[in-house]
């Protein structure tokens, strides 16, 4: 019964969430591009140091993205090649695989410095 109603919790915080969200926003003028944006699962990212914490989370460094075939990609194969291995996959066809491989790639600078967070 617990297990339940966490989840049901957690469903009306997402359906009120949702609803706040749009409500805010459904006069804005800023077209909403979010969804041209890569995504990756929690699994594929490898955290570095906790940048900081507060009341809505906790912000850490990427240190690297465990990424399917973009890991031999970054030692042994082009962007090129990768899609070409994927080409029958639909994320190739609109670019998602190719800008996954480009972050992935280039997620720490030379330096070492991590780019996102």
């Amino acid at each position: 019964k617990k297990g339940a109603d966490a989840e049901k919790v957690r469903a009306n915080g997402l359906a009120w969430s949702k609803n706040k969200f749009e409500t805010t926003f459904e006069k804005s003028e800023i077209a909403d591009k979010s969804d041209e944006f890569p995504k990756f699962d929690l699994d594929e990212v490898e955290l570095g140091k906790v940048l900081g914490k507060g009341g809505f989370g906790t912000v850490s460094e990427v240190r690297a993205f465990k990424v399917t075939g973009v890991k031999q990609a970054n030692k042994h194969k082009s962007r090129r090649n990768l899609m070409a291995d994927h080409e029958d996959d639909a994320q190739v066809e609109n670019g998602v695989m190719e800008s996954r491989a480009f972050i992935a790639e280039h997620c720490v600078r030379a330096s070492g410095d991590a780019r996102y967070a």
